[in-house]
């Protein structure tokens, strides 16, 4: 959900629609006209500015409102009243988001250190050296 302020809290649809390039074969707009694709910009949930759908999907997709809280705001400002079925989901959702950014950050610390790793062996810095400073780093503990 990382958008620049001047898309956030925007929808943005886009539509088919015909352009006759040669000959005279033209259709009704109902025949074309099927698909249509909507972009919703969601902005940070914790904005009490937003309402109605951006709003509600600004909440369930983020990783930074805990699963309680999903609900009250759910129940609260949308009448949605939790079931099992949906704490059920929306606990998927959440565990889903924090999977996804653990797995992100690990991606992010493995990239980093062998970046580091081939700098410091850039500088002559023999390899086992590097690997038993970082095991012995408590970072990495």
């Amino acid at each position: 959900m990382n958008t620049t302020n001047y898309n956030a809290d925007s929808i943005s649809k886009y539509s088919i629609d015909e352009s006759l390039l040669k000959g005279n074969n033209t259709q009704k707009k109902e025949d074309f006209d099927l698909i249509s694709v909507y972009l919703l910009y969601l902005s940070n949930s914790s904005d009490k500015s937003t309402e109605g759908i951006i709003r509600l999907l600004s909440i369930l997709l983020s990783n930074e409102v805990p699963k309680e809280e999903k609900l009250t705001i759910l129940e609260n400002e949308f009448d949605i009243k939790p079931t099992r079925e949906l704490e059920k989901e929306v606990s998927v959702m959440c565990n889903l988001s924090e999977g996804i950014e653990r797995k992100s950050i690990e991606k992010g610390l493995e990239k980093g250190i062998q970046a580091l790793v081939e700098t410091l062996k850039e500088m002559d810095i023999p390899e086992n050296k590097i690997i038993e400073r970082l095991l012995r780093n408590t970072i990495f503990q």
